[in-house]
């Protein structure tokens, strides 16, 4: 696992320089972004679900001990791996979402 502090904008750059075989991601809110904008590069992108990093957090949750927690839980033979939304996909999830949100408020 390399060790870099990497600000958004400078991701996709820093990772096209380091050229990964797998990144490995928490599924979050802009986890299908990545996925999408790293699978289009030629990466192989699994992203897993927050309820199987977390038993892998050794310390205090801050950004560094997630991602050491992300990369135990990638190498996991036994991991099951969440799919990647399309854009289409994700659009209607938070059509769906908004919907809800309204009718809360009723």
């Amino acid at each position: 696992m390399l060790q870099l502090k990497v600000c958004r904008k400078d991701l996709l750059l820093t990772v096209l320089k380091l050229m990964p075989s797998v990144i490995a991601m928490e599924a979050c809110g802009g986890a299908n972004y990545w996925a999408r904008t790293f699978a289009g590069k030629g990466f192989r992108v699994k992203i897993i679900s927050p309820q199987f990093v977390k038993p892998f957090v050794k310390s205090q949750k801050n950004d560094r001990n997630d991602a050491e927690a992300i990369v135990e839980a990638a190498q996991r033979k036994s991991m099951r791996f969440v799919s990647m939304n399309t854009f289409l996909q994700q659009e209607i999830a938070v059509e769906l979402s908004e919907k809800s949100c309204a009718f809360d408020f009723m």
